[in-house]
């Protein structure tokens, strides 16, 4: 199998994981229906993840402010401040128990790991209630923490690798683990390596097999 690299495909020695659509179990499908079961159109609910008020709360925006932004956008202000945070909270379902066994794995071959990810202060909080600590494996460098976006600029890296301890590490030996195109274009403009992640049933396994092709699996020396 042919690894499917970004800028260099330079032996692997530091990894960084994105969450969602990774490490955790998510679909934004979920939440649209809860609010289409709130009487919210199709056309309306689809908005609950997009428009200036989720870009500001995955910043760092207050989450008073995502409730009234939200609601403004779909056009419905009688919706409860509770439905809209059971809502968001619904659409992170899980934890990929295969692609945390490639945590395990990484960890007992010494192999440095990190996280980034797009979230905001409801999600991270949900994480923990779903048994999942980041910690455990890592650092997290985390967007509403960091006020800006792993998907914005290149220069944006400098600050996350930084963040989950990279900094002192040759770009071209980190990998990132993500399903965002525009996270990985912008990685790669950093001078990292990327790894398109596929999620569904075998997406996992087709991570472990490039994770062994790259020689990440191998102890370090």
């Amino acid at each position: 199998m042919v690894p499917q690299g970004g800028a260099s495909m330079s032996r692997v020695t530091h990894v960084i994981f994105d969450l969602g659509n990774v490490v955790l179990l998510s679909t934004h499908g979920i939440t649209h229906e809860i609010l289409m079961e709130r009487g919210v159109r199709r056309d309306a609910a689809s908005r609950f993840f997009t428009g200036v008020h989720h870009d500001a709360f995955v910043r760092g925006g207050s989450p008073n402010d995502f409730v009234n932004g939200v609601c403004a956008a779909m056009e419905c202000p009688l919706v409860p401040n509770t439905l809209i945070r059971a809502a968001h909270d619904a659409h992170i379902y899980g934890i990929d128990a295969m692609v945390i066994s490639i945590l395990r794995q990484m960890v007992v071959a010494r192999i440095p790991l990190g996280f980034a990810t797009t979230t905001n202060v409801w999600q991270t909080e949900h994480e923990r209630m779903l048994g999942f600590s980041a910690w455990d494996y890592g650092r997290v460098a985390r967007s509403h923490e960091l006020g800006e976006l792993k998907s914005s600029r290149p220069q944006t890296w400098a600050r996350i690798l930084d963040t989950v301890g990279f900094a002192n590490v040759d770009p071209r030996n980190v990998l990132l683990i993500d399903d965002s195109a525009q996270s990985r274009a912008m990685a790669q403009a950093a001078g990292l390596s990327t790894y398109r992640f596929e999620p569904g049933f075998d997406g996992a396994a087709k991570l472990r097999e490039d994770l062994y092709t790259r020689g990440a699996f191998l102890p370090k020396k």
